[in-house]
């Protein structure tokens, strides 16, 4: 399920905030987060324009006023991010429908605006990737050949593999966009779950399938499959650790069609905020390409470690226990397994066993929770 960055929101209620007589604290009748505003730009009742956090607007009039504390001048747009203020926490921005021109419009709540906006995500790994496309490291000569298509195509053959339709891109729900994991669901009876450490890395996934006699090894990132080495993260560590090999052997093991899905972490990779010497991979998913769904958890496990890939840090198997967002907040609030030094990103809740899908979601019941001190800290609040 895609995380939709500006949607329209109907105002629920608007508390007060504690020697603070210009804001109030908005929530959402329908979406789980928080956020101040102006005391006067909204009452009960009213729409609203949300933007989450990490959303990137444009470069336009509307948002001008923004641009003293949120433009990015390598993403050029605005930037919004989360911030404490009076002891709350503030998960984004919200407008009026008037500043941006939308009372003019039918809106729905829980339309997503984030087209019409012009609004794209914040995604450090995404910038990464194309200035490592971009930037030449072989002087003035090979910079003139990079005009011709078909060097450029051969030089850097990184993207020229379009995205696998057969693979989900892990971009992982927020709790806060699902209330309806609240209500009383028939899947929560005899489902127990499983939650994760939210790593904070850069995202990879290997995939290995059988095409008549050939056999095909797939190697992705977040945005982008790279089609051969070509100085990178996500073969580096394929090719020191023969990812390739393990994988024919986990396809062997299943007998389908087979991708795992993992963070890699390290030297290099946010700033190796786990102090790891080198690059590790750390599986968080199992996706049976050939059955079309996840691979139920204890099963995925087993099979990777059978194959020597390792997994993201597991914190309990429980049944349902949570009964609103702020409890899931305070439940992702720890250390990080991997290095206690750190505040873990967040945590990662799944179904144990395999669930008919449901509103977008996969065969599996899956979300996020972000620690709000891990993200005031990277965002430097």
């Amino acid at each position: 399920m895609s995380r939709n960055l500006v949607t329209v929101q109907k105002i629920k209620s608007l508390d007060p905030i504690k020697d603070k007589d210009r804001i109030v604290y908005a929530s959402f009748e329908n979406s789980g987060f928080h956020v101040i505003v102006g005391k006067d730009d909204f009452k009960a009742g009213d729409f609203a324009v949300y933007a989450e956090a990490d959303t990137l607007l444009p470069d336009k009039p509307e948002f001008e006023f923004l641009r003293k504390r949120c433009w990015n001048e390598k993403w050029q747009g605005h930037r919004i991010t989360c911030m404490k203020m009076a002891g709350v926490f503030s998960e984004g921005i919200a407008f009026p429908l008037k500043i941006l021109g939308f009372e003019q419009f039918n809106v729905k709540e829980g339309e997503d605006v984030t087209d019409l906006i012009g609004a794209r995500k914040y995604d450090p790994e995404l910038l990464e990737e194309k200035a490592a496309i971009q930037v030449d490291e072989h002087g003035w000569l090979v910079t003139k050949l990079l005009k011709i298509p078909a060097f450029k195509n051969w030089r850097y053959p990184k993207t020229s593999g379009s995205w696998p339709s057969y693979i989900h891109k892990s971009d992982e729900t927020r709790a806060q966009s699902l209330m309806y994991i609240f209500e009383d669901q028939p899947w929560k009876k005899g489902t127990s779950f499983y939650a994760t450490e939210k790593v904070d890395g850069q995202s990879c996934t290997y995939a290995f399938l059988k095409k008549g006699w050939r056999n095909e090894f797939v190697v992705c990132s977040r945005n982008n499959r790279y089609v051969r080495p070509a100085g990178n993260n996500y073969w580096d560590y394929a090719l020191k650790n023969d990812v390739k090999t393990k994988m024919a052997k986990l396809r062997k093991m299943t007998g389908h069609d087979i991708y795992v899905q993992g963070e890699l972490l390290g030297p290099g990779i946010q700033k190796n905020k786990y102090e790891f010497a080198e690059l590790q991979f750390l599986v968080y998913a199992m996706y049976d390409i050939t059955e079309k769904q996840y691979v139920e958890y204890p099963r995925a496990k087993a099979l990777c470690l059978a194959c020597g890939f390792q997994w993201v840090p597991e914190l309990e198997i429980t049944p349902w226990k949570w009964n609103s967002i702020e409890g899931l907040v305070e439940y992702s609030k720890a250390k990080s397994v991997l290095n206690p030094k750190q505040d873990r990103e967040g945590v990662v809740i799944r179904s144990l066993r395999v669930l008919p899908a449901e509103r977008g979601m996969t065969n599996q019941l899956s979300f996020k929770i972000i620690n709000p001190n891990f993200q005031l800290k990277e965002m430097g609040s």
